[in-house]
């Protein structure tokens, strides 16, 4: 997976997004969360979008 990450989705090698992704649910980061339905903000109950748009 992280091999895919980094060629693919062009993440430098340094960051390891499997580690990355394993800490959001954790309760020491209590503005994100990720669900199987996407990242929600948990202060204001919505589905943070993913996607960049100008």
């Amino acid at each position: 997976m992280d091999a895919f990450a980094h060629s693919k989705l062009q993440i430098p090698t340094k960051i390891n997004p499997v580690m990355t992704l394993s800490f959001m649910p954790l309760s020491v980061i209590p503005e994100l969360k990720i669900t199987d339905m996407g990242l929600v903000d948990v202060n204001n109950f919505k589905f943070v979008p993913l996607e960049y748009k100008d």
